[in-house]
């Protein structure tokens, strides 16, 4: 999902990606590197807190190529036989945001991410 937005003269472009857990096919994480530079970031189900792993290294790399700051600096998914930070928000622009968090809303096994962006934006009259 993709939204493309301008706000206080500023462009802004978010996108909500989904990955499925599993990889499929023999060529899977060099093809999901190549897609995700072209687009560049939701549940991607590349889990942050393993950067041993060949999934936790492409997003750090990725993060590291593109200087992006991941706003989620906390686990989204926590079993009691794991913890994960597979839920991001990536922005090269950090300091645009005034807050950012999770939110264990008891909908899904993971938590919902948030980012407030400090802007201001023109109120019109309700008419």
């Amino acid at each position: 999902m993709a939204i493309d937005t301008t706000i206080a003269s500023k462009n802004i472009l978010m996108l909500g990606i989904y990955r499925p857990p599993k990889p499929l096919g023999d060529k899977y994480y060099e093809n999901l590197e190549v897609e995700l530079n072209d687009l560049l970031t939701g549940d991607l189900n590349l889990d942050r807190l393993r950067p041993e792993r060949r999934e936790g290294k492409l997003l750090l790399d990725l993060e590291d190529f593109y200087n992006l700051t991941c706003l989620v600096d906390r686990p989204t998914r926590v079993t009691q036989t794991s913890t994960t930070l597979i839920d991001v928000m990536l922005t090269n622009r950090p300091d645009a945001f005034i807050s950012s968090s999770i939110i264990n809303a008891g909908l899904s096994d993971n938590a919902l991410i948030y980012g407030i962006m400090n802007m201001k934006v023109k109120h019109y009259p309700v008419r």
